[in-house]
């Protein structure tokens, strides 16, 4: 701040976020859980307060999740019917432990990361 390359910007309340988000058509999800370092029942009390402010959904995917967070959040985005998503998070060569389309899996992908709920808001079908 003060700074020549400094470029002010504003600041949203959640729920705010989520409105506009949400009025221009798109699908309101948290993204990169694991960087808010928050313990289980801390995150299930954040969650609940993003679902009730409307979040749509909750990134359970990642190359920088764990097996086992990716099992934490599964349950918690069930039990709290929130949309999964997920990425690889790849953002080019200087990662070189993240791949394109890869994530932490012990198991095969599901067959649909993005659930039907989610073409159907931004109208595009599927076939099964």
């Amino acid at each position: 701040k003060g700074a020549r390359a400094y470029s002010h910007h504003d600041s949203f309340s959640v729920e705010d976020a989520i409105e506009m988000i949400q009025s221009a058509g798109g699908m309101a999800f948290l993204a990169h859980p694991g960087s808010l370092k928050l313990e289980e029942e801390a995150l299930e009390r954040y969650l609940t307060k993003l679902k009730n402010a409307g979040l749509d959904g909750i990134e359970v995917y990642s190359s920088s999740h764990s097996f086992k967070f990716i099992e934490l959040l599964r349950g918690l985005s069930t039990s709290l019917n929130l949309q999964q998503s997920g990425g690889s998070d790849f953002h080019g060569a200087n990662k070189k432990q993240v791949s394109l389309g890869r994530a932490y899996l012990r198991k095969q992908l599901p067959k649909h990361w993005i659930s039907e709920a989610i073409f159907q808001s931004i109208e595009i079908e599927i076939e099964s």
